[in-house]
């Protein structure tokens, strides 16, 4: 079985939770700025580079993961959000970003395989943005200016995901949203082992550019007769998003048969699905969008609902890690 089919198998079984932020987790352990900075030699300070903790106090970072998987997270990320050279350059650790990304890779791979209780988990490789952009110009005075170039985007994001796959995270997705991501993704392919697909297809010439690109699945936010058949005539495996009976039936005109009902308690809840569903007996739904702990089970209860997307277990403000655990146990311990 792959680990897409053993994420699906899992996702049919149970709710999969998330594990939560590292940043404030880190800022509760109380590190002093030589803790951050422990046997790197880096002359500026590096209090609240939160990624270098992966090499300086790993022990953190495994305590941390650790903490998630014992509150019931079955998905469980790197602490890598800024492990990239255009970040790291604030703190001139540029140099050390593969040591980074390989470091925190492991640390939650070893955390996860540690576990023997049978519980499906799964590690999630974190890739976030720089702290520059390619679209604005930071000088009033000469809109044209850009701080960095298009390729050099390309490349930090290729230099972070070869790191992670060499610290054992192998499927990454790239969301068209960017001019670079369809250069990314090809960067990206040549990554030993790397498994590189788009997210955000919205129309066949961005499937068809992000085929070319060397995309190995796709993933759209909604679904047209043309996407789909293309995607199909493409052979590639695609994932559409639905919102409607029409988007059902499309779906199922071109043999489709799985779909996210959303939002969910705005379009009329419960009732409002299973009247959906109810011409549908092949479909199976993942409703999202007001779900709650609450009403989380009625909807689990009704058979044609697989899984279920909600984010109670991180409430809005300031974070409380105590609270958070406790709700991530609660659903946890939800299952069909």
């Amino acid at each position: 079985m792959t680990k897409r089919e053993e994420f699906e198998a899992a996702a049919a079984q149970r709710i999969l939770i998330k594990d939560g932020p590292y940043g404030t987790a880190i800022q509760q352990a109380g590190l002093t700025p030589e803790d951050y900075a422990a046997g790197t030699d880096l002359a500026q300070e590096q209090k609240g580079n939160n990624d270098l903790v992966n090499l300086t106090q790993p022990q953190v970072i495994r305590r941390i993961c650790d903490s998630y998987i014992d509150a019931g997270a079955h998905i469980l990320a790197t602490n890598t959000f800024n492990a990239n050279r255009i970040s790291q350059a604030d703190y001139g650790a540029e140099h050390l970003v593969h040591e980074i990304n390989v470091a925190a890779a492991r640390i939650i791979r070893e955390a996860v395989d540690a576990r023997n209780d049978g519980i499906p988990r799964f590690v999630a490789g974190a890739v976030g943005p720089t702290n520059k952009t390619l679209s604005l110009s930071p000088d009033v005075e000469d809109p044209g200016f850009r701080e960095v170039t298009f390729d050099e985007i390309v490349a930090v994001y290729v230099e972070q995901c070869r790191a992670l796959v060499a610290g054992g995270l192998r499927v990454l997705e790239v969301t068209l949203r960017t001019p670079a991501a369809l250069d990314a993704i090809s960067a990206m392919r040549e990554v030993d082992g790397a498994i590189v697909g788009a997210g955000t297809v919205t129309n066949q010439q961005e499937l068809a550019d992000a085929i070319a690109a060397g995309s190995e699945f796709i993933v759209s936010p909604g679904l047209t007769e043309p996407l789909g058949k293309a995607a199909i005539r493409e052979d590639i495996p695609f994932l559409p998003g639905v919102a409607t009976a029409g988007d059902v039936m499309r779906g199922l005109d071109l043999g489709l048969t799985h779909f996210k009902f959303f939002p969910a308690m705005a379009a009329g809840g419960l009732p409002a699905l299973k009247a959906l569903a109810a011409p549908f007996g092949q479909c199976r739904f993942c409703p999202t969008g007001g779900i709650t702990l609450a009403n989380a089970p009625e909807w689990l209860a009704f058979d044609p609902v697989l899984c279920v997307g909600g984010s109670w277990v991180a409430p809005r403000g300031p974070v409380d890690e105590t609270n958070v655990s406790h709700l991530a146990r609660e659903a946890a311990d939800l299952s069909r």
